[in-house]
């Protein structure tokens, strides 16, 4: 080794290289990995993994608590111990904590002699138990941390025994034979008075501020090693977040649902900055809403005792409010926690300018908009919702209450997953539903465990706290809104639910209690966090609370009495509503929703045995329906209701008729819903025409009608426009009979979005389209017999949005196109539309135009488009000498562009361009201008391309594509480019990358280098902040870093064709940080995927699918790191298996994969983690070094022989 030591760093690392390429065995055994686990303390061998984990027995107690029994025992001490305990902390607090069969006072004698923190209760007699004196020294000889409470004492009273609270207790245990300890404990008392303890008098008596004091410091002085135990499941991304949200603005409001875990949250904000002493002052103000009523005055004490203050004595606001004003220290932290109202946070802070610089607030609330209101004052803030836990932090929560153990116990495993599943994420719940069951793990019990989800509506601990926000809503309306949401509207378009309640402004309803301002009020539910509405604009809502809701309706509001279902202001389950009608009450006034039909095994109603009805018949069922005087929503999904032509027979205030799959070839032909304004008929196979032409029928408020999916629709009725003729919205999708629209859709004035996609029988418009003056949307993509469009298109001149996609038998845009001056957007990719007329260019509001194969277009066409920000024209091949001219552009793809050879030199002038795609351009040689600005540049697949300006001055560029430009010489900059995440120049072949380095970028997510020569740094500190997932791919044939760990050689091919190629066991009970996988493998295509499975058990616990880029010849090695925050490594835990799978796609693709290894870090020391194999160098050596160059440059040489530079 002396030998090595003398050689140049390069021999060195050759000789790495040869150390790690290994013969591999042709044996038939499973595939099996290896598994290379590193701390900073040590270097850990390579090793086959087994099937069973070594047992490591930790210290068994984390903190000792010593304290007088009959003075704390039930109170302060056992609060302690719970809140340790909650916070993953071993206590031992007294003989319940010693297992059966164990001798107490031994017992006792480890614990304290293994605990890593004593904490010493010193209360009023205290001195009179030799137990805790003793236990006293003992703590004192231990050496460990000690920490002291003092409990309505002080530090003067241990060391002045004379006359105090110790004097009694000691002088009646010097009478009972223990004179001779009196010296050796007065001494211990005096030792412990001189140490930094905690007061109760301090905080003004707050104990529960004295037990968060007290945590943050055990946090922060019992080792790594002891915490590795320790779960907060979720907490971890949400601290972080929350976190790096505060480095921005001096004001964090955290909002969620009751039970959600604000609270903890900010529980875990206050601890981590208190642990790390980074402000002056700290205050934790908890559950304000609740003491703002009830002791006002002592909230503000609190404060102002917390801020150094003392006592001010202060008796009114105003009084308040001068000794607040520039009061309050330098840097403070202040967290005031669950307000419901804007004036109880002013109350304690009235202006928060007037605190320190580099102060920080945080707020807890329900309650969006009490929170934003109370942080207006602040110069810089922002909101963060706490949302619902994962599947797998939300199955951990559970089992540990219900097990005390993240693994369920043997034959509940598939139970407690269902039972944790329908908690939804909620962690009061899933603590709530855990605890219940901790003592029912016999097999008796398994039913109890199938009904204890339904047992919470029972449990006012969580539907309490849910239930209590609903009842604070400010009006009915907003009570009732919440209802229709929870009982029937889950799922439903923002838009269409706020058309059903906008329309309850004209109700006639004595009984109706709907918002007048819905849109406001749908504001404020999802303010307070009741309902929200996810990215595709449906309504949603947590299944906790929609239970809640339907309990609520339920029950009687005054009395808490259960009502009958009769008199339920809403039924959703079928069979229930099948009961209620068949009763002997006809009137049912109460009823506002009702659900008579749902999925594809819908009732239909008249058939009394398969409705459960007791001698019902079709026609009574209708008339039931017209005694619902207050019915406004009505589900008949799949049902048949046999409707005699009479008016009767339908409720004149219903507002939202849903009839999926309506089972008739037609509607009755004299439907009258005077009030209806949302009728859905989608899915309705058997439906061939809307009604008969001289149908007399009246709707003459609906605003939106749904026939999607009503795949034998033949036609509408020529009455269409007349008999509906307030329609604002007509959704035909998927409606592929249909060949025309009737003339009198021209009728439809007030018609404002038209969706014909995917009809693709429809030959042509009709002329009478162009009289919709308020027509704002118009999509037709997909019909692919579409042949034409009318020729006064342009006098739809609110025209907004026409999307053509897939039109392509459309050849031509009419004329009259450039009147369309309120038209923003233009698809028209796949039609068989390539030149641009005059009149294109009178289009001035237009933002965004896709199309495909451009041919030509008339000179100065691009002038006119100055708000032009996205352009689309791949595949074009007409001249491009006038995009300099688009100064608002942002978004430019030019992709396979058949004849351009250069990209003209003003496209460097469009300083707003963002994002630039030149892919896949045949002819394409030069790039003469790259505007600065440029997030996402993509080159790639341009065989002549020689030349590219300089990159270095693009500090914004996040994605770099230049795969397979096999002509190009130079990347000049590349590595001044701090904030890419992608990069990808492998295949550049005629590249000459040597020295070129990719280092010292935080952000990488994907690196592609191979054949280009281009070296791109490994960081193996693996530093915080990074991606969560990074993969790096090269040429060559070896593994770095690890030795192979496969035993054969795996080959996959087929179509959709999955082979495990790695497995490994996590053999140690550390806490895992960083998992490291390699593979070298080659094979035609790009079709592949590589999945991470972690399996506990046999159980699948986490499944993770990375990113996979294959070259389409040659040998290539994959490395992908997955950091500390991917869900895999969370996820890890002693025991667990990890396997690695490969997938084809296609068939007749085939993908060879040679070598692989798996590399599981184990994270010690943020400085460092060593990752050299053992079989290179001793351990000492290979640490030296590690800790001498720190980063690795993996360098792409193209001759299959990649070789690992050391850089410091």
């Amino acid at each position: 080794m002396n030998l090595w030591r003398n050689l140049p760093t390069v021999c060195v690392t050759l000789w790495i290289l040869q150390r790690f390429i290994r013969s591999r065995g042709k044996g038939t055994a499973a595939l099996e990995g290896t598994v290379a686990e590193a701390t900073s303390n040590e270097l850990s061998e390579v090793s086959a993994p087994s099937h069973g984990a070594t047992e490591s027995k930790p210290h068994r107690y984390d903190v000792f608590i010593n304290h007088r029994g009959p003075d704390v025992k039930k109170t302060f001490a056992a609060h302690l111990n719970a809140a340790l305990r909650r916070d993953g902390f071993r206590p031992f607090l007294d003989a319940k904590d010693i297992g059966l069969g164990e001798h107490a006072y031994e017992s006792i004698d480890r614990a304290l002699k293994g605990a890593g923190v004593h904490v010493a209760i010193f209360s009023k007699r205290y001195a009179e138990s030799e137990y805790c004196l003793n236990e006293l020294c003992d703590m004192l000889r231990s050496g460990q941390l000690i920490l002291p409470v003092f409990y309505d004492v002080t530090p003067d009273d241990l060391q002045c025994i004379q006359n105090g609270p110790f004097q009694r207790g000691l002088e009646s245990l010097a009478e009972n034979g223990w004179k001779n300890m009196l010296p050796t404990w007065k001494e211990a008392l005096g030792k412990v008075a001189d140490l930094r303890g905690f007061r109760l008098d301090e905080v003004n008596g707050d104990e529960e501020q004295l037990i968060r004091s007290i945590l943050v410091e055990v946090r922060s002085a019992l080792p790594a090693t002891l915490l590795a135990g320790k779960q907060r499941y979720g907490m971890e991304g949400r601290l972080k977040e929350a976190l790096n949200k505060l480095d921005r603005v001096n004001v964090l409001g955290v909002v969620g649902m009751g039970g959600i875990g604000k609270t903890t949250l900010a529980m875990e904000i206050y601890d981590h900055f208190v642990s790390h002493r980074q402000f002056e002052r700290h205050c934790f103000l908890r559950d304000v809403r609740s003491r703002s009523s009830s002791e006002p005055s002592q909230l503000r004490r609190d404060f102002m005792h917390a801020m150094g203050l003392g006592d001010c004595g202060v008796t009114n606001t105003g009084e308040y409010g001068r000794v607040f004003e520039g009061s309050i220290p330098g840097r403070v932290l202040v967290v005031v926690d669950d307000i419901d109202e804007k004036g109880q946070f002013e109350a304690l802070i009235p202006d928060i300018g007037k605190l320190g610089s580099g102060s920080r607030v945080v707020i807890t609330s329900r309650y969006r908009d009490v929170v934003t209101q109370a942080m207006a004052g602040a110069e810089r803030w922002e909101v963060y919702e706490v949302l619902v836990l994962n599947e797998y932090d939300s199955r951990c929560l559970f089992n540990r209450h219900a097990f005390l153990s993240e693994t369920p116990s043997e034959g509940f495993a598939d139970l407690a997953a269902k039972v944790a599943d329908a908690c939804g994420g909620h962690a009061l719940s899933l603590e709530t539903v855990g605890a219940s069951l901790f003592d029912k793990k016999g097999r008796e019990d398994m039913e109890i465990w199938s009904e204890a989800v339904k047992d919470l509506k029972e449990n006012e601990g969580v539907f309490g706290k849910l239930r209590s926000t609903y009842e604070r809503l400010p009006t009915d309306g907003d009570r009732a809104m919440f209802l229709d949401v929870a009982c029937m509207l889950i799922g439903m378009k923002k838009e269409v639910a706020l058309t059903i309640w906008k329309s309850c402004g004209r109700c006639s309803g004595a009984q109706c209690s709907s918002s007048r301002t819905p849109g406001l009020a749908l504001r404020r539910l999802m303010d307070r966090s009741l309902v929200r509405v996810d990215e595709s604009g449906m309504l949603r809502m947590h299944d906790v609370l929609r239970d809640m809701g339907r309990d609520m309706v339920k029950r009687d509001s005054v009395k808490k009495e259960r009502r009958r279902p009769e008199e339920w202001t809403h039924l959703w389950d079928a069979e229930e509503a099948a009961e209620v009608l068949s009763s002997a009450d006809q009137t049912k006034p109460r009823i506002r929703g009702l659900c008579l039909g749902v999925g594809d095994r819908a009732k239909i109603l008249g058939d009394g045995e398969s409705a459960g009805l007791r001698g019902g018949s079709a026609s009574n069922i209708a008339s039931q329906l017209s005694g619902m005087k207050e019915l406004h929503l009505l589900v008949l999904d799949g049902s048949y209701v046999e409707v005699r032509d009479e008016k009767s027979s339908w409720p004149e205030e219903l507002r939202w008729l849903r009839w999926r799959r309506f089972r008739g070839g037609q509607l009755p032909s004299e439907l009258k819903l005077p009030s209806l304004v949302v009728l859905d008929l989608s899915g309705s196979d058997k439906l061939t025409r809307l009604w008969e032409d001289d149908a007399d029928i009246k709707l003459p408020v609906l605003q939106l009608l749904i026939l999607s999916s009503c795949r034998r629709l033949v036609e509408l009725a020529e009455n269409f426009g007349q008999s509906i003729p307030k329609l604002k919205s007509l959704e035909m999708r998927w409606c592929g009979s249909v060949k025309r629209l009737p003339e009198s859709i021209g009728l439809l004035t007030d018609l404002e979005h038209l969706d014909l996609s995917s009809c693709r029988n429809l030959v042509s418009l009709p002329d009478a389209v162009v009289g919709l003056g308020k027509l704002k949307t118009l999509i037709l993509q997909d019909c692919v017999s579409l042949q034409q469009l009318p020729e006064e298109l342009g006098k739809l001149t609110s025209l907004e949005t026409l999307d053509l996609l897939d039109c392509r038998c459309l050849s031509d845009l009419p004329a009259s196109i450039g009147g369309l001056k309120m038209l923003t957007t233009l698809e028209a990719r796949g039609t068989a539309v390539t030149d641009l007329g005059a009149g294109f260019g009178m289009l001035t509001s237009l933002t965004s135009l896709s199309m495909y194969g451009l041919r030509s277009f008339a000179p100065g066409t691009f002038q006119g488009l100055q708000a032009l920000s996205s352009l689309v024209l791949s595949r074009a091949s007409a001249d491009m000498g006038g995009l300099g001219a688009l100064t608002a552009l942002k978004n430019l793809d030019l992709s396979e562009h058949n004849t351009i050879t250069a990209l003209p030199k003003s496209i460097g002038n469009l300083k707003w361009l963002v994002s630039l795609d030149m892919s896949h351009c045949p002819e394409l040689v030069t790039v003469e201008a790259l505007p600065e600005g440029l997030e996402r540049l993509d080159l790639g697949e341009c065989p002549k391309l020689t030349e590219i300006p300089s990159v270095a001055g693009m500090k914004s560029l996040v994605h770099l594509d230049l795969g397979n430009c096999g002509s190009l010489r130079h990347v000049r900059g590349l590595e001044c480019l701090t904030l890419l995440e992608y990069v990808n120049v492998s295949g550049c072949t005629s590249m000459d990358g040597r020295g070129i380095r990719i280092m010292g970028n935080r952000a990488l997510r994907e690196c592609h280098v191979g054949g280009s020569k281009i070296g791109v740094a490994f960081d193996n500190r693996w530093v915080e902040g990074g991606p969560s997932e990074q993969v790096i791919t090269w040429m060559g044939n070896a593994i770095p870093l690890l030795t192979n760990g496969m035993v054969n050689e795996v080959v996959v091919s087929g179509d959709w064709t999955s082979a495990l190629v790695l497995e490994c066991v996590i053999a140690r009970e550390a806490k895992c940080m960083s998992v490291i996988l390699c593979l070298v493998s080659s094979g035609l295509g790009i079709f592949k995927k590589i999945e991470v499975k972690v399996l506990r058990g046999g159980r699948l616990i986490v499944q993770s699918t990375l990113n996979f880029c294959f070259p389409e010849n040659g040998i290539q090695v994959w490395l992908c790191t997955l950091g500390r925050e991917h869900q895999v490594v969370q996820s890890l835990q002693e025991g667990d298996q990890i396997h690695v799978y490969i997938t084809i796609y296609n068939h007749g693709e085939t993908c060879r994969v040679m070598e692989g290894a798996i590399c599981v870090v184990h994270k010690e020391d943020e400085n460092h983690i060593l990752m050299m194999n053992s079989e290179v160098l001793e351990k000492k050596e290979s640490e030296d070094m590690v800790l001498r160059f720190g980063k690795l440059v993996l360098e792409d040489t193209s001759d299959l022989q990649p070789t690992i530079v050391m850089a410091s």
